[in-house]
């Protein structure tokens, strides 16, 4: 039986249609480290144009980002990070990434209680087992505080897409 936020049964998407839900204006989290979801990253850049205004806040970024590649000057999508890796750092010394200070032990609470809740929260997860449920893996540091505050969670399966819709 597939997880139920309120009323909704998970359902598995393809990255476009899971970018094609982003609104100019919206906070998207990509998560920490490997669970960063790199397709969607792709569909995302692909639709950068009609977009702007995209504020996409991460931790410890280990591949490139698409959607920096194709807005090198930050016109539709703009970077905020709690921990830099060097490529995070390269983003920040070129102006094009901000730095989030925090002390790391704190940061479910900052999703709980202190920042703005996120609109998307997209992230690579497991594919969705026979009960319904993703499993964070080996990135789960504040991710579940971060999905807490019910934004439209995008768990992303490195494979297929699902997507857990709050009610």
């Amino acid at each position: 039986m597939p997880e139920r936020r309120g009323n909704k049964a998970a359902l598995t998407i393809l990255p476009a249609a899971a970018a094609a839900v982003v609104e100019s204006g919206q906070w998207i989290d990509y998560g920490f480290g490997l669970a960063q979801p790199d397709l969607f990253d792709q569909a995302l850049a692909q639709r950068g144009p009609e977009l702007c205004d995209i504020k996409i806040r991460a931790a410890l970024t280990l591949s490139p980002r698409t959607t920096y590649d194709v807005d090198p000057h930050g016109r539709h999508f703009h970077f905020f990070n709690w921990h830099f890796s060097a490529y995070d750092r390269q983003l920040h010394d070129a102006g094009r990434c901000n730095y989030i200070p925090m002390n790391f032990g704190e940061t479910p609470d900052y999703y709980r209680r202190f920042i703005e809740p996120v609109d998307i929260a997209c992230i690579k997860t497991a594919p969705m087992d026979e009960h319904g449920y993703f499993n964070f893996g080996c990135s789960t540091t504040y991710l579940g505080a971060m999905t807490e505050r019910d934004p439209p969670s995008l768990p992303a399966p490195s494979v297929r897409w699902s997507a857990r819709w709050p009610g």
